[in-house]
C-alpha cells in the first residue's frame, strides 16, 4: 500500500473507494502465499513488533524468492524452446 493510502470496504470484502493504493501484478492469494513464505522463512515468528532489522531480513527473503521465480521461470522457457 502507498504511504497514506485508505479505502473503505463493503460488507462482502470488496473496496469500493481506493485512495493511495498501489496496485500489484499479482492476485491476493498469490500475495497472501508470498506473506506467508516470508514470514515462516524470518525471524519474525513470536516478536511482538516489527524492527528495522526484521523489516530488512523480510525485505532480501523476498528478494531471493523473487529471483529464484525469475530463474525457474526462464529455465522452463529454455527447456521449452529445446523441447520445440
Amino acid at each position: 500500500m502507498a504511504k497514506n493510502g485508505s479505502y473503505t470496504k463493503q460488507g462482502n470484502g470488496y473496496a469500493i473507494k481506493k485512495s493511495g493504493i498501489t496496485a500489484l501484478k499479482i492476485s491476493n492469494s498469490e500475495l497472501l502465499s508470498k506473506s506467508a513464505t516470508i514470514y515462516a522463512e524470518s525471524s519474525a515468528f513470536g516478536l511482538n513488533k516489527i524492527t528495522d532489522g526484521l523489516k530488512k531480513e523480510m525485505f532480501a527473503i523476498a528478494s531471493v524468492h523473487e529471483k529464484i521465480i525469475l530463474l525457474m521461470e526462464q529455465i522452463v522457457i529454455r527447456l521449452m524452446n529445446l523441447i520445440n
